[in-house]
């Protein structure tokens, strides 16, 4: 039997990541986008992450598709709001009719940080969550040669502006995918655990969508992202 030997791999936030990078990276935005962009891309016809600076563009391409998100420019949203079906909770993106229609997501930070890997040549870009770890670490395995960026999206929104934008759920999903990588093991009801604690003291949310967020391996899908045009990303399960 073919032995796999365990990947290298690097964890970086978003704003470390300073040149090029060659070979895969995966995204973590534990909170909303990821889970969200698994999902949609098994429901929609076709999905579209974007960022406030190309959603108009996608918008007037795809001018029959649906806005899911959120935007924090309360500007931008007012433009916008009549085109959202649904915002960026996961139960409700869960009950937002998608099926048949092209999805444009946009999202404060986990939509931004697919477009500036790309811009910084990482290929394939894969989403990452809690509910595909095993899934994903499955498909880089198969990858040859290449550092793997493990990227925590982290948070820009003002609100985490105190803590740096750190937002540990997403490094601590970041860190499992690292340890299965090297084939090390790790105490995922202790991370589970960590990250209901951290989202609650930064963000409180409904345990609900806490249900929702943390869970393990409910799902084989690997969405892989595809630059369209500036900005604008096709997401594919």
């Amino acid at each position: 039997m073919l032995r796999m030997l365990p990947k290298e791999s690097i964890i970086l936030w978003p704003w470390e990541i300073k040149g090029p990078i060659e070979g895969p990276a995966v995204m973590f935005d534990v909170l909303a986008a990821s889970h969200n962009i698994i999902y949609l891309s098994q429901k929609a016809k076709r999905l579209f992450a974007v960022t406030k600076n190309s959603v108009f563009d996608a918008l007037e391409r795809y001018p029959d598709a649906v806005l899911i998100g959120e935007v924090e420019d309360p500007h931008l949203y007012a433009k916008l709001k009549d085109k959202f079906i649904s915002d960026n909770a996961p139960s409700r993106v869960l009950a937002a009719d998608v099926s048949g229609r092209d999805v444009v997501l946009i999202t404060n930070n986990g939509t931004h940080t697919l477009s500036e890997l790309i811009d910084h040549g990482a290929n394939p870009v894969i989403v990452g969550h809690w509910i595909n770890i095993d899934a994903v670490v499955a498909y880089i395995r198969r990858q040859k040669g290449h550092r793997i960026h493990l990227v925590p999206s982290g948070g820009r929104d003002k609100v985490f502006e105190n803590i740096g934008g750190k937002l540990m759920e997403d490094w601590y999903c970041a860190e499992a995918t690292r340890d299965l990588l090297r084939g090390q093991a790790r105490d995922f009801e202790n991370d589970i655990r960590q990250s209901r604690e951290f989202i609650n003291s930064v963000a409180p949310q409904d345990e609900d969508e806490l249900l929702l967020i943390l869970r393990l391996n409910s799902t084989n899908v690997v969405p892989l992202c595809y630059p369209i045009s500036s900005g604008i990303i096709e997401v594919k399960a």
